[in-house]
């Protein structure tokens, strides 16, 4: 095959990747879309704050799992492509039956606690029975998801990803069918969207394991390869990811227990809704910048440094193209949006809940790709001890707030925003410049600058959504369209430099002649 071709073939490749991993992100994000003013709807949005509140009690449970899992598909990939496949095989086994000890033992537990939920949760006396089902069967989810994790190292080694996000998206189809079905024809019941999870990890569990017997054929199930010392060393290398998760946790994912436990049931509703908004945004800055991270890694393997600061530059100011358009795109035009998502609701309340629920992932969103730089340096340790103290921070001064003062519910995202604020824009930025042991302020003119191009493009898409004031979805569909050509606009001209400018013309000249 000639050099071209091989070109060609990768890009289809990586474009068909691109697809599918947005597809089943637009497929999961639709699916909550129209269940929540359903649910809101039929039942209150109070009840919708019990589906987010069983979300975030399912991810402290992946706080184990993440120590055992984050490193397997790593080392079954040395030993696999070694061809050494008996060693690929014990690790393959050992996480994969350590994987269903870790499901069933934790299902076990989410049982007694969902049994005994009103000794931990305050939960309206109408709404126990369902969320318990709704609980148990989240759990039940968390044990299949589980279980299959290992099963995505065939998409890995054979790479191909766009098998996984393609039957990713499968799933989420199947899960919107189902609630679509349940929803028509039954009651309007919150344990449903627990149906729905089980059925979508169903459909993703088989496509695993077929992918596993179609791409690697040489990994078998056998309980005979299991080696308990394998299992003990991917947890202790995998331990500090459970760290980090565990600092993530305090800054954002203790928020919602705290307002359950704290505050009113209708305030945990109001949480429930607009903490949707910053999953669907990580999603669009994490994909940018996943992007530049095979560039980058091969400038730090050719030990390339001023290639590798070139490009971690340009990939921050993409990555804040994407997130800078979303945040100012929401100022100008939220309040709006939730006028029409959910009219029962008082539109001007959760627009300010989403605009601080969203801070702090639009600080985080031009830093991210630099995040890479600790995978490259392998420097965990510090990054994680500083998130995990800010998120002791973020707690206390969580509890402080809310019970010294009436801030409420705005307490809850306003410490978050604080905490967030100093990692994204000051321990970060410094630990990331000692680790490419270059000037501390490298970052800094990046960063600043976007921050500047933030505030000019929030002002200017206001004036215009003020203007506009879009009453349908139609309006609102045209006015999203103007935001976005505008912002980038306004983001192209403040942000790059005249030799990027150029770079970016040619790119999209030659995308639009072919």
């Amino acid at each position: 095959m000639s050099d071209t071709n091989i070109v060609k073939k990768n890009s289809f490749k990586t474009l068909n990747t691109l697809f599918w991993s947005i597809s089943a992100s637009i497929f999961g994000y639709v699916i909550s879309f129209f269940v929540t003013p359903y649910i809101s709807g039929k039942m209150g949005i109070e009840a919708y704050g019990y589906v987010t509140l069983t979300k975030t009690i399912v991810e402290y449970g992946t706080l184990i799992s993440t120590a055992l899992n984050s490193y397997a598909v790593r080392f079954i990939g040395v030993e696999y492509h070694k061809k050494n496949y008996d060693k690929a095989n014990a690790y393959y086994n050992s996480v994969l039956i350590a994987n269903g000890v870790l499901g069933f033992f934790v299902l076990f537990l989410a049982v007694l606690f969902a049994v005994n939920m009103n000794s931990f949760l305050k939960v309206p006396a109408g709404l126990l029975s369902d969320v318990r089902k709704l609980f148990i069967l989240s759990f039940v989810n968390f044990a299949i998801t589980t279980i299959m994790a290992v099963l995505s190292a065939a998409a890995y080694l054979k790479d191909k990803l766009d098998y996984y996000y393609a039957f990713r998206t499968f799933g989420y189809l199947a899960e919107g069918l189902s609630l679509i079905f349940l929803f028509r024809f039954g009651n309007a019941n919150l344990y449903y969207i627990g149906v729905g999870y089980v059925i979508d990890s169903l459909v993703i569990l088989i496509s695993r394991i077929w992918m596993t017997g179609k791409l690697t054929p040489e990994l078998q199930f056998s309980k005979h390869f299991f080696r308990l010392a394998l299992v003990k060393e991917l947890v202790l290398n995998g331990i500090w990811n459970s760290i980090n998760a565990l600092g993530n946790i305090l800054n954002s994912g203790l928020d919602i227990m705290i307002t359950n436990l704290m505050l009113s049931s209708s305030e945990l509703g109001l949480l429930g809704v607009v903490k949707n908004f910053p999953v669907m945004f990580v999603m669009v800055y994490q994909l940018t910048a996943q992007l530049f991270q095979p560039a980058l890694l091969k400038c730090y393997a050719q030990n390339d440094k001023e290639g590798l600061k070139s490009k971690l530059t340009f990939s921050m100011k993409m990555s804040g193209l994407v997130t800078y358009i979303v945040f100012a795109g929401f100022v100008a035009i939220g309040e709006n949006f939730y006028r029409l998502w959910l009219p029962g609701e008082n539109a001007g309340v959760l627009y300010i809940l989403t605009i601080l629920a969203l801070l702090p992932n639009a600080f985080e969103g031009i830093i991210y790709p630099c995040y890479y730089i600790y995978t490259l340096y392998v420097k965990n340790k510090i990054p994680c001890l500083i998130t995990v103290i800010c998120g002791i921070l973020n707690v206390v001064s969580m509890y402080f707030l809310i019970k010294n003062t009436s801030a409420g519910v705005y307490a809850v995202l306003a410490t978050t925003v604080f905490v967030m604020a100093i990692t994204s824009f000051i321990t970060n930025p410094i630990y990331m410049c000692r680790c490419l042991k270059v000037n501390k302020r490298f970052l800094y003119k990046t960063i600043l600058r976007g921050i500047f191009s933030c505030a000019a493009m929030s002002v200017v898409l206001r004036w215009i959504g003020k203007g506009l004031a879009p009453d349908s979805w139609i309006s609102l569909a045209g006015t999203v369209l103007l935001l976005v050509l505008t912002g980038a606009g306004i983001y192209y001209l403040l942000m790059f430099n005249l030799e990027e400018k150029k770079m970016i013309s040619q790119k999209i000249r030659s995308v639009l002649k072919s």
